[in-house]
């Protein structure tokens, strides 16, 4: 289920940057798409996780894929304001299939473990199709090819919503240590908003970054797969770090690491140098992922 609701964060610099090429939303548009989607999807699973009880959850998952599914269906043949309604209105079904996905990661013992697991098998799915997408799907099929691709994806995802549990158990805490989150809570909060909003805002815009140094789309398309690839490295690394190794320390590489993708980023850099900071990209982006929930918790 978290799979299918994260498939377009990997993807949407390959997507939306088709849709800009084909003059179907302008490259300011870009960033404004990604954040309708990204914040319809956050702030449902928020609402999901205060108002929703974690019952009948194959109902639920199921009727999430199929929503998901007309909704990547709709941004077909969309423009402009038909492009920022379609992508805000799947990230309501993501939202909801990322809470489910929340719900169990958080009733594990070793949640930064769970959360690796579930970066890693996100990545590897994304890796399939934006290869697809760069080799084949967006070049001869364009932009409305890759979201088809889209929809069939997540519809692969529909028989798994009927191995779901009926519903998930209680969580786990400390007596009275329910409600808001305490001050040093809000903290983790924003530093995590930090984190995933500031590597989201400049790798969504890969393609104009490319085309900005000179580069082609071919070149931003195959950065792309190649910087998924590394996630997985940096998924497998967070997932064997996980327990030994404290947060913070993890932090501190992932900072230095994220400053020198943007300081490449920002320079007319040759194609090998742009493809080589994305690689360091992923990386990083997935070894500090799964660190950032036991912060929170």
């Amino acid at each position: 289920m978290g799979v299918a609701a994260l498939l377009i964060v990997g993807l949407q610099p390959a997507l939306l940057g088709a849709l800009v090429d084909e003059h179907r939303i302008s490259a300011s548009d870009l960033g404004l798409t990604a954040m309708l989607e990204l914040l319809t999807m956050g702030i449902t699973t928020g609402i999901a996780g205060v108002y929703l009880k974690p019952e009948k959850l194959k109902v639920i998952g199921a009727g999430g894929i199929l929503l998901l599914a007309a909704a990547n269906v709709g941004a077909m043949h969309a423009n402009g304001v038909g492009v920022f309604l379609a992508r805000a209105t799947a990230g309501v079904p993501e939202g909801v299939l990322l809470w489910i996905t929340v719900g169990m990661i958080a009733r594990s013992r070793t949640p930064e473990r769970w959360a690796g697991f579930f970066f890693l098998f996100q990545v590897l799915a994304q890796l399939v199709l934006a290869i697809g997408f760069a080799d084949f799907i967006i070049p001869r099929l364009g932009a409305d090819g890759g979201f088809a691709a889209m929809a069939l994806a997540c519809l692969i995802g529909l028989p798994v919503a009927f191995f779901l549990p009926d519903r998930y158990g209680p969580l786990l805490h400390a007596e009275g240590n329910s409600g808001a989150p305490p001050l040093r809570g809000l903290i983790a909060l924003v530093a995590t908003a930090i984190f995933i909003g500031g590597n989201g805002a400049v790798s969504v815009y890969l393609q104009p970054l490319a085309q900005q140094a000179g580069l082609s789309a071919d070149v931003a398309r195959t950065a792309l797969w190649t910087g998924l690839i590394f996630q997985i490295g940096g998924a497998t690394l967070a997932t064997v770090l996980a327990g030994r190794v404290r947060y913070f320390a993890i932090f501190c590489v992932v900072v230095i690491g994220f400053l020198v993708v943007w300081l490449v980023y920002g320079q007319k850099a040759p194609a090998w140098a742009f493809i080589a900071a994305t690689a360091l990209s992923g990386v990083v982006q997935l070894l500090v992922n799964p660190f950032l929930v036991p912060m929170i918790i």
